[in-house]
């Protein structure tokens, strides 16, 4: 809304439009209508010769009209953005079965033990490499072999399970060296990995005897044992 700001300026009035309400442009409209001066317009908007009531309403309804509808404010919300879930952080697992560093005791019944002599610990030095240390044999009986074993018991294993085992290394037959307190180093077959076994046999293939064997079992709290040069 404006407002009509009277300057003295001979011999008539000049205009200066300022902001103000409506009822007092049409009042300045009035007091320019009976200037001494020429302005054009006039305040007399009905045209009955006076300036009145009706004419304050037919001057606020125009300026109603000139105003144009008053605008509403809108408001648009700026988009949350939702963050990407986190990305779950893989946890690495350990394959099932004997990894490197576990170890079994190869131990046999009291009357293998007296006649075939077979003793030592099997270790996993690498994953491919089986090392018997402190090993053990008579090497007195026919088609033995170091046999890896899967069982399905919690304890040893059948003579079933025996017989299904993988050879890994063949000892030699009859007469052969004996083995006394010897580090042997077996390199596994390709294909051949220890995880899908559980038990260690030195395994006699042509009876199905197991003249020593023990359980792959973890290393407790103790580093990798290096290989024995």
């Amino acid at each position: 809304m404006y407002i009509v700001e009277l300057i003295p300026r001979p011999p008539c009035l000049r205009l200066k439009v300022m902001r103000a309400s409506p009822l007092a442009v049409f009042l300045l409209t009035v007091l320019l209508s009976s200037a001494p001066c020429h302005a054009e317009g006039s305040a007399d908007l009905d045209g009955d010769g006076d300036i009145d009531r009706d004419d304050l309403y037919l001057f606020m309804r125009q300026w109603d009209q000139s105003q144009g509808p008053t605008p509403i404010p809108t408001f648009t919300a700026s988009p949350t953005e939702t963050p990407p879930p986190p990305t779950p952080t893989a946890t690495p697992t350990q394959p099932p079965g004997p990894q490197v560093g576990w170890s079994a005791d190869l131990v046999a019944l009291p009357a293998r033990f007296q006649t075939y002599g077979a003793t030592g610990t099997a270790v996993i030095t690498a994953t491919d490499t089986l090392q018997l240390r402190n090993f053990s044999y008579k090497n007195n009986g026919p088609d033995v072999h170091v046999y890896l074993i899967h069982a399905a018991g919690p304890g040893g294993f059948t003579g079933a399970e025996g017989d299904a085992g993988t050879s890994i290394h063949q000892f030699s037959n009859n007469p052969g060296e004996p083995f006394s307190n010897a580090t042997l180093d077996i390199h596994l077959p390709e294909g051949v990995a220890f995880q899908d076994f559980t038990h260690v046999s030195i395994w006699c293939a042509a009876f199905s005897v197991d003249f020593a064997s023990g359980r792959f079992q973890p290393a407790k709290a103790r580093p990798i044992p290096p290989k024995v040069p």
